[in-house]
């Protein structure tokens, strides 16, 4: 009985400590930005808009699977690996955004009630 109080713990501090809070910005950014360049497209479709994710998540394996080898490498090498996303920025056309410290990577952001969620790739 002890042993499986233990577990749930576990597994219940392992989902809370590694979950991303969707109400931070830069923190759904890091967290799709990770994924993407990993190359899990389905993690990183998580974190876009759920209204186009799904066509979000086709066309982006439509498009790398029709580049070459080379041309691949060179799409993941413009992805930072980490993206230390700067505070989003909300311009005059209502449109947030985040840049990478690096200023190479940016990403355009959604809220959608509480949560944020990438909507568009700069």
């Amino acid at each position: 009985m002890i042993a499986v109080v233990a577990v749930v713990v576990l597994i219940a501090g392992f989902v809370y400590f590694t979950s991303v809070d969707r109400t931070k910005p830069d923190a759904v950014a890091t967290a799709f930005t990770k994924a993407y360049k990993a190359g899990n497209m389905s993690k990183a479709s998580k974190y876009w808009l759920p209204a186009d994710a799904d066509a979000w998540l086709a066309s982006t394996n439509d498009m790398l699977n029709s580049l070459r080898s080379n041309s691949t490498e060179m799409f993941y090498e413009r992805i930072p690996a980490d993206p230390d996303f700067s505070p989003a920025v909300t311009g005059s056309n209502g449109v947030t955004t985040v840049e990478s410290a690096d200023k190479k990577f940016s990403l355009q952001m959604t809220k959608v009630g509480s949560d944020w969620y990438v909507s568009k790739t700069l």
